[in-house]
């Protein structure tokens, strides 16, 4: 169902159905906030259902990662805004391979993580809205151009009041 295109046949029209309240009382900025709430509410749902099934907002036509700009010596590294959820992580070797990333939890022996010297990543910890290797990155052992890829769930694409013809994506 179409969001706002002017005929009985969207979301903002049966809004007006439904609550008999016209636009001046309860205006579309208001149902376009409520109707994004209830967006999130049901994409959480979806995401919740399924551990296994990476949703994606089919208005989101993105590749389901983002990679990065590896930096020697660097350890963190920003995570991609509208981010849901991480889902796995990988690296690209000084060959060109990809290999995935250990979550920090998976690794018993956690002593001294800081301390190590540079090389190529094997584990990653999540903290606020960075992603840290370990050890350091060194690039002569790793891909620096795109070389961080990250696999996620977005956040769902939400309405604003102009849209007209955007349908949820789900």
């Amino acid at each position: 169902m179409k969001f706002n295109n002017n005929t009985e046949d969207s979301i903002i029209a049966d809004i007006t159905f439904l609550t008999g309240v016209n636009t001046t009382n309860y205006s579309v900025a208001d149902r376009t906030r409520n109707v994004n709430q209830w967006l999130e509410k049901v994409a959480m749902w979806i995401w919740r259902a399924s551990p296994r099934w990476n949703f994606q907002d089919s208005n989101d036509t993105s590749d389901p990662y983002a990679t990065q700009d590896l930096v020697s010596g660097q350890r963190a590294y920003s995570l991609p805004t509208g981010l849901m959820r991480v889902l796995r992580v990988a690296i690209k070797n000084a060959s060109g391979d990809w290999q995935k990333l250990r979550k920090w939890n998976e690794i018993k022996k956690s002593t001294g993580l800081e301390n190590e010297t540079a090389g190529l990543p094997y584990k990653y910890s999540i903290n606020g809205n960075n992603i840290r290797l370990y050890p350091k990155v060194d690039t002569s052992t790793v891909t620096a151009t795109n070389g961080l890829r990250i696999w996620l769930s977005r956040d769902v694409d939400k309405f604003t009041t102009s849209d007209t013809v955007q349908e949820p994506g789900f």
